[in-house]
């Protein structure tokens, strides 16, 4: 509220501030137009640039587009590629598959071609190893005791001894013996009382033997007592093939030198197998590959033999039969390692025997050597002798007893197996 006394307002200051006012509000406004024409100029210049934008996001776009499509045209075909090469390698498996089958069936065709050869071969030898067809007149021979048939259809010479057996029988024992028994083969040799007379490249011992083993089944068992009857009835059994003969013969060697520590006993040996015949054996085994023989072989040979039966051999069937250079190495160092070890068991059991108050006088110790001895001989534990049994086949250079035993059992199953063919 003005004061009464306050002075009155000038009309003219008044209007000129309205003009003021008014003035101020024109220039905004002026200014604002200004604005909105600036920004709808701007808005004019933005619309092409839109335009354009928008033209080259739609070009780009399709750029894309047409990059994607290409890309997966491209995805397509190797997509194709990648089934083709998948087909090609399910057909190179299959085409492997069957190249392996074919490689089997021919390893097997070979095999039994190996087999025919072997066959063969073996024939061919008993060929070469006959000698030329007799010429001597039988009338300088002797006929084999119990082995000559009067009502016989073959005879068979051997040296200066002959036998009359039936050739049917013989020749139904082998492959071998029936193609070298055959008609054909048979009208190359003289005959005798209308029987061909077949000469073998054998001892008169071994053939008797084998032909005993044939023509006397019900003796065989008697027969087969000696190391010289098993041997030559094992040996020529090998030669011709005859797989019942050869098994019982190696059933035999096998048992007389066991492989299995439950069959092993120092009084195994029968006592027709002297200690001379032990190097034969040897020999024996050796020759056809009976590694599981061996080990008690060896043992016994240098348990029996003094160095120099070692090293200059024994007389055995009239010649002198000695052990080969390795063989003789094998047994030298096996028979060392074996004495030290009984020496030092010795020593120790010797010395484990003393007593309190033993003055060590002769008599002492001689007793207590014996006694040292005596349980070596008597006493030995369960765990030595099983320490003994496991290292003994590798004193002498041979394999384990699980090996030698597999190769024992795969012997026994083959002869088992020709023998099932055969009849």
């Amino acid at each position: 509220m003005s004061s009464p006394h306050s002075p009155s307002p000038d009309p003219d200051s008044v209007t000129a501030c309205d003009q003021c006012v008014a003035a101020s509000i024109t220039a905004d406004l002026a200014a604002d137009e200004k604005f909105i024409d600036q920004l709808q100029l701007m808005c004019n210049d933005f619309g092409p640039i839109c335009g354009r934008i928008k033209k080259l996001k739609n070009a780009e776009m399709g750029i894309l587009e047409a990059e994607i499509a290409s890309v997966s045209n491209e995805l397509a075909v190797l997509k194709g590629s990648y089934n083709d090469l998948q087909q090609q390698c399910m057909d190179q498996s299959a085409a492997a598959e069957k190249y392996r089958n074919d490689l089997t069936d021919r390893e097997e065709t070979l095999n039994s071609l190996r087999e025919t050869v072997d066959s063969l071969l073996d024939t061919i030898t008993v060929y070469e190893n006959l000698p030329s067809p007799n010429t001597v007149s039988l009338a300088t021979l002797e006929c084999a005791s119990g082995l000559w048939y009067f009502d016989g259809t073959l005879i068979i010479r051997s040296g200066s001894l002959i036998f009359r057996v039936f050739r049917g029988m013989l020749a139904e024992q082998s492959s071998i013996l029936e193609d070298l028994l055959s008609p054909e083969n048979l009208g190359t040799y003289d005959v005798f009382d209308g029987c061909p007379v077949v000469p073998l490249p054998h001892g008169s011992s071994e053939v008797w033997y084998f032909l005993a083993a044939i023509f006397k089944p019900n003796s065989l068992d008697s027969l087969l007592k000696s190391f010289n009857s098993i041997a030559a009835i094992f040996r020529l059994s090998s030669f011709y093939k005859v797989p019942v003969l050869r098994r019982k013969a190696l059933v035999l060697l096998s048992s007389v030198y066991p492989s299995t520590l439950d069959e092993f006993s120092h009084e195994g040996l029968s006592p027709s197998y002297c200690r001379d015949q032990i190097l034969p054996v040897i020999q024996l085994a050796r020759h056809y590959s009976l590694d599981w023989i061996l080990p008690l072989a060896f043992y016994r040979y240098c348990l029996e033999m003094t160095h120099t039966t070692l090293f200059c051999g024994v007389e055995y069937g009239g010649s002198q039969i000695l052990l080969s250079a390795p063989d003789q190495a094998l047994c030298f160092e096996a028979d060392r390692v074996m004495s030290s070890a009984y020496r030092i068991e010795i020593r120790q059991r010797y010395r484990a025997r003393l007593t309190a108050g033993c003055d060590g006088n002769p008599e002492c110790r001689e007793s207590r050597l014996s006694e040292a001895s005596r349980l070596l001989d008597q006493q030995e534990s369960v765990s030595e002798i099983l320490s003994f049994w496991h290292g003994l086949p590798g004193l002498f250079g041979l394999p384990h007893w699980t090996e030698l035993n597999e190769m024992k059992d795969a012997a026994l199953c083959d002869a088992e197996d020709e023998d099932e063919e055969t009849f």
